[in-house]
């Protein structure tokens, strides 16, 4: 029987029991006979269990009566009985939540065992706040994991705990939990180094501390984190050795007038008075009223935040500003620097209509703060711009960098084409339409070319309006063509791009038949909602489409699937060229195994041929946190190889990543390199093995024959500048030698010392080798107020000498560089190549991408409608051509040099190199497996904290044990990601995936990130961000808010701090957090964190969708975090104020990151307000009408067949979604997304309902008091 919880309406966890009780309840079933267990005379009767083995002697006898009897069990490590023994004198909810199936009643859970059962207990007091939450048997030793927690005398939670393991197992109250365990586990004394061997950072400060104003506002004046240095002053500003985010609450003025001087400086409290008008045509126009115009004081509320480096003296340095105006819209953000021997201000302004629209945004480039007025010049190159139609709709836009974009919706508001400039300048004029069904899913994307119009004229108010007079809405199936109706506005279209079908197999023009799987029993029938199949254009061809299919199993999983490829190109375009993938779950929706077969058509075409089969087996724990991957490949017919365990995880006590195992062939014994991590207690990264390469006990290192090893400072940095706010003062690293040509290579430990400015941008990388601060591979970065670099320094070593390999200086138009020319004197190879010095040496289309690099020899760029480059052209006569599908991923590159055509095939992980049926390497969890014959030799990246490739190493060939490794590869890198030459040494076949693992192409020196192209010679992006308008404060090509040190752009989309740097605790709380709400339905107190942000991804990642489907995995590509930021990139710079990162990393694509606890239970929902300056915040209280228009409508109530009396509402509630999102769908929160965004979420009738108007009522005022708390929460 399956059971589902609900709540408001939103699905939750099935197979869920509670138990609310104040009884004392014992499960007890089987002992435990401790090894080696040998018996020659029985037990008394009942149930014993032993993990190894049970010997019974020849002599041995039991004689079983009515009643009595006498069972043994030799059980996995991970199956202990679940006893537990709750508290009677405490109130309490028990969750149970069963691992395999067949557990359909509560009596049924009595004597399970933990890999059986996972079972979290909650105790709250009178009040029903939660005191203490347990994880019974939750850490990887069995212990109970504890959050405990505790309330001042006004009901506040003013200390935040981390968990730690209890010495219990039975999850009983802990009475001692603040008085002796908590501390005792963090800092247990002389013990402190087995406990710091075991993973857990020794501190005294397990705690966040949170000071409040005295005032019945109850505002945070100050924020400490766990660790000595975060703990909060005497007072606030007492500075002292204090290191917490303090908070100042004042309101704006018109005496304080901005000075440039650096000592004493308090900023300015002055803000600009900008409005936005709203034209007949319904544009916007901008006007400074009067002279300089200003607010009157007092007429906006500032929020100040100082973040963990700021000093009493610093003043405004190391500050963010935040101003709000009385309808709570975030007028003005402003942070300070210092640049040279003066102070600089930079002002990011907000500009709203009258209706309440963000119509302008003004950033530093623009000087906001000190124009009169600003030019349409200025708007169009350095500001962003929003028009919005007569129904509040965004309908233009202009990001800086890129022309106008327009947008047009039909009639039930969904956008239904877009067009951006360079579509706009060709001719005909060209649109990317999308088309819907009944209930509001995309079933068709394409181009549709408007003909008859003239290149660059302005056609959307015309398009518009045949859009508003067209009388069908949406699309339905049909037998013909590409299986739709043509009802909606286009009627017609040039390019059809993608198409998706839905519930049905039945009926899909051009189904390929060797995918049809619909008579197979094994496959649900229960589609109806899911997508059924798929086919995506490959660009630029005439009909070159690949399919995708998948099926489903009853619970809606995904158990088999089929994907074309286009290994070959168009002329070897079959069905037959596919891949077969297949999956098996366990109880909870944990993949065990995925298998992989790739297919070629055989040379008639008839067939397909088995080329490779891949498997991979995943093994869990007792609490889904993944233990192991296993994995094979298997050559076309040939035998199979013998399986390796790839990677091997284990974590401490409170599931932070310990170590990790690389490559076994003996069932785990032996390793060829096992990797540790240690941790600081805000959960920074500390350590990766260590600089020394050998073992210390455990502290950071328990073997000798690591090949790398990473060493992390931040406030205990010695030779660097301390940082408190996780910027890295100081990283050490070493690598073991490598053999090149015969000749051994030793590498000398290095060391980077970081230097920052006030805004968190790296200035400097000043380098030590062995011992000696020589600085010779040093490297100096300044910028502009908008984040782009301006000045460049680089050294290497040239034989022995240090040399400035770089003196760059660029230059700018608006923010597009066209211009850097190196003034060194050096000429060879490393470093910026210099070779034309013009006015123009970077020239730009309509949408920002780079069309030529002279530098580099680049004399032309053509790109598809993806924005994707699609043919490169140099100077000397070579090309390189890539090939796109419509989705985005690169299928193939096609090099011409020197006559000589090299064809490289993309396939899903799998490279073909210059043949269409031979395989070069298929790309696993760790590295890559490369094709050696009819084998595969296994490779493996051994990582640093940014994900980047330092060694790359394989086994042996002459050690038949495989636990002895070849170096195959080093690379080091400068901190943009250029890699240093003197220093890297490499064996063929070159491992092109390094910098952040993104490929290198060798042809042009870029880094393909996916979505765009990087430079690392010159720090920057060849296009502009696809997400620009989440940080509208940075230059759009601007690399990891100029802090490549702890950011990592997954994808090209945006730098991505929560992959990369986040706080393991923090991760913890919320992931068990959002379990809590899935299990009870209901939502609960907060789990302590210091940083919302964090413990927000946590509460996501913890959603028991992603727990069920990926498991508690910690997996970054051999890395955990460095380093973190609460990112406020529109402040101004990055607050680092309240950052609690580091603890997990994941490498976007091939890794994710997961929970690793995945259910102690706290609960309430994500904190959107704790962090003051952080975008992480809603900036605007909820406004039904002008953040999702009129929704829902008529059309809605027809559409789900509504009856009289039916009242149609959102579910979840919009007021929900726009505060925290739809943890149903993982959409995030609406005041996060752009209009459109927010409007397509309120078209969605998948999440619709139909209600009598009582339960309407009973929403809408639940609705009403929920809004009302996030107002009073948020102060808006």
């Amino acid at each position: 029987m399956k059971r589902n919880a609900y709540h408001n309406g939103r699905f939750k966890v099935p197979f869920i029991f509670l138990l609310l009780l104040t009884l004392n309840i014992r499960i007890s079933a089987q002992t435990y006979l401790t090894p080696p267990v040998t018996l020659t005379t029985a037990p008394a009767p009942g149930s014993y269990y032993n993990n190894t083995g049970i010997t019974l002697t020849p002599n041995f006898s039991f004689a079983a009566t009515a009643g009595n009897s006498l069972k043994f069990y030799i059980v996995a490590a991970d199956c202990v009985p679940q006893t537990i023994s709750l508290s009677a004198n405490q109130n309490y909810i028990l969750t149970s939540i069963p691992r395999t199936k067949g557990l359909t009643s509560n009596t049924m859970l009595a004597g399970r065992m933990t890999c059986e059962l996972m079972q979290t207990v909650q105790y709250i007091d009178g009040l029903g706040r939660p005191l203490q939450t347990i994880q019974i048997k939750g850490s990887p030793l069995k212990k109970d994991i504890v959050q405990a927690f505790a309330y001042d005398q006004y009901g506040r939670e003013a200390m935040k705990y981390l968990p730690y393991a209890a010495t219990t197992t039975d999850g009983s109250y802990k009475s001692d939990a603040l008085t002796g365990a908590l501390t005792t586990f963090y800092n247990p004394g002389n013990t402190g180094a087995s406990q710091q061997a075991n993973g857990i950072p020794n501190t005294s400060f397990p705690f966040a501390q949170t000071g409040f104003e005295s005032s019945p506002l109850n505002r945070v004046i100050e924020q400490g984190a766990p660790g000595s240095a975060w703990q909060l002053g005497t007072t606030p500003d007492a500075g002292s050795s204090s290191h917490s985010v303090r908070m100042v609450y004042t309101a704006n003025d018109q005496s304080s007038t901005f000075s440039t001087a650096i000592t004493g400086n308090n900023g300015s409290r002055i803000a600009a008075l900008y409005t936005a008008g709203i034209n007949s045509n319904q544009s916007r126009s901008l006007s400074r009223a009067g002279n300089n115009a200003t607010y009157s004081p007092n007429q906006l509320s500032v929020t100040i935040t100082r973040n963990e480096n700021w000093q009493p003296a610093n003043g405004c340095f190391n500050t963010t500003e935040e101003y709000k105006d009385k309808e709570g819209h975030v007028v003005l953000k402003r942070t300070y620097n210092i640049k040279g021997t003066a102070a600089e201000e930079l002002s990011t302004y907000y500009v709203y209509d009258d209706l309440g629209n963000l119509s302008f945004v003004l950033p530093p480039g623009a000087n906001p703060d000190a124009q009169a007025a600003i030019s349409q010049a200025t708007l169009d190159n350095r500001c962003y711009q929003y028009r919005y139609d007569a129904r509040n709709r965004l309908v233009q836009k202009k990001v800086p960098g890129k022309g106008w974009e327009y947008i047009i919706y039909n009639k039930l508001d969904q956008p239904v084409a877009t067009q951006d400039s360079v579509q706009r300048m060709k001719s005909p004029q060209e649109w990317m339409i999308t088309k819907y069904d009944a209930i509001g899913r995309t079933v068709l994307s394409g181009i549709y070319q408007h003909t008859g119009g003239t290149a660059g004229t302005d056609y959307h108010a015309t398009l518009q309006a045949a859009a508003d007079t067209t009388s069908k809405q949406w699309e339905t199936p049909v037998n013909s063509g590409n299986g739709y109706t043509a009802n909606t506005w286009p009627k017609s279209w040039s390019t059809t791009l993608s198409v998706n079908y839905y519930d049905t197999y039945a009926g899909i023009p051009s189904f390929p038949g060797a995918y049809d799987q619909t008579a197979n029993p094994a496959f649900s029938k229960q589609t109806t909602g899911l997508l059924t199949a798929s086919k995506t254009l490959v660009l630029n061809t005439t009909g070159d489409y690949l399919w995708s299919v998948p099926y489903y199993d009853n619970e809606g999983q995904v158990v088999k699937s089929f994907t074309q490829h286009y290994v070959g190109g168009g002329s070897s375009l079959s069905m037959y060229n596919y891949d077969a993938d297949s999956t098996v779950y366990n109880f909870v929706k944990q993949p065990t195994l995925v298998q992989r077969k790739h297919y070629l058509k055989n040379t008639n075409g008839t067939a397909g041929v088995l080329t490779l089969t891949e498997r991979n087996s995943y093994a869990y724990d007792h609490m889904g946190r993944k233990q192991r991957t296993v994995h094979q490949l298997q050559d076309g017919s040939n035998a199979a190889q013998d399986s390796v365990i790839l990677t091997r995880s284990d974590y401490n006590e409170v599931a932070q990543l310990k170590a990790k195992g690389l490559h076994s062939k003996n069932g785990g014994t032996n390793y060829l390199q096992t990797i540790d991590y240690r941790y600081n207690p805000r959960g920074w990264l500390s350590s990766i093995n260590n600089a020394n390469l050998n073992s210390d006990g455990g502290l950071t290192n328990n073997d000798s024959n690591d090949k790398f090893g990473e060493e992390l400072s931040y406030d205990g940095a010695t030779t660097a500048a301390k940082q408190y706010g996780g910027n890295i003062a100081t990283a050490v690293w070493k690598s073991a030698p490598i053999i090149i040509g015969g000749t051994t290579i030793t590498p000398v430990k290095q060391t980077y010392d970081y230097g920052y400015d006030n805004l968190n941008r790296l200035r400097s990388a000043v380098s030590t080798s062995s011992t000696a601060k020589d600085n010779l591979y040093g490297e100096n970065v300044t910028y502009d107020n908008m984040g782009n670099i301006t000045n460049l320094g680089r050294y290497d070593r040239i034989g022995t000498t240090k040399t400035q390999i770089d003196t760059l200086t660029y230059t700018y138009n608006h923010y597009q560089v066209n211009q850097v020319d190196d003034a060194s004197t050096y000429s060879g190879a490393f470093g910026f190549q210099d070779p034309v010095k013009v006015a123009n040496e970077y020239t730009y289309d309509g949408n920002g991408n780079e069309l030529k690099d002279q530098n580099k020899g680049i004399s032309s760029i053509t790109y598809n409608l993806l924005n994707l480059p699609q043919l490169i052209t140099k100077t000397d006569g070579s090309t390189v051509t890539y090939v796109y599908s419509a989705a985005g991923n690169k299928l193939r590159k096609i090099l011409v040099a020197g006559g000589l055509t090299t064809t490289t095939e993309y396939e899903n992980g799998i490279e073909y190199d210059n043949s269409t049926n031979t395989i070069a390497f298929i790309q696993t969890e760790e590295g890559r497996a490369r094709k050696s014959g009819s084998n595969y030799v296994y490779e493996y990246d051994l990582k640093d904290h940014l994900g980047n490739t330092r060694v790359t190493l394989t086994p042996d060939p002459n050690d038949a044990t495989q636990q002895t490794a070849k170096l195959l590869q080093e690379n080091d890198f400068y901190a943009f990601g250029y890699g240093i030459q003197s220093t890297q040494q490499t064996i063929s076949p070159k491992n092109e995936y390094l910098y952040n693992h993104k490929e290198l192409q060798e042809e042009t020196g870029l880094y393909d990130y996916g979505a765009r192209f990087y430079d690392p010679v010159i720090g920057r992006w060849t296009s502009v961000d696809p997400l620009a308008e989440k940080g509208r404060r940075w230059s759009p090509y601007v690399y990891g808010f100029d802090n490549s040190l702890i950011f990592v752009d997954p994808d090209g989309m945006w730098p991505d701090w929560g992959r990369i740097a986040r706080n393991t605790n923090d991760i913890l709380a919320g992931a068990i957090n959002a379990l809590a709400s899935d299990m009870t339905g209901a939502n609960a107190p907060m789990s302590r964190h210091s940083s919302a942000t964090v413990y927000n991804f946590g509460r996501r990642l913890g959603h028991v969708a992603a727990i069920f489907t990926g498991g508690a995995e910690f997996q970054a590509g051999g890395t955990a975090g460095a380093a973190g930021v609460v990112a406020a990139p529109e402040s101004g710079g990055l607050s680092l104020g309240l950052t609690a990162a580091g603890g997990a990393v994941a490498a976007h694509g091939t890794f994710t990151i997961k929970n690793a606890i995945v259910n102690i239970v706290t609960g309430n929902g994500e904190d959107k307000g704790e962090v003051t300056g952080s975008n992480d915040a809603p900036t605007e209280r909820y406004n039904r009408k002008q953040h999702y228009g009129n929704t829902p409508k008529k059309s809605d109530r027809n559409a789900l067949n509504a009856q009289s009396g039916d009242v149609v509402d959102h579910d979840p509630p919009l007021v929900e979604r726009y505060y925290e999102g739809d943890p149903s769908t993982g959409e995030k929160p609406g005041y996060l997304m752009t209009p459109e965004e927010r409007k397509q979420s309120a078209n969605d009738r998948t999440r619709m309902k139909l209600q009598p108007q009582s339960e309407s009522n009973s929403q809408g005022g639940k609705a009403a008091k929920y809004s009302n708390e996030q107002k009073k929460k948020y102060g808006l």
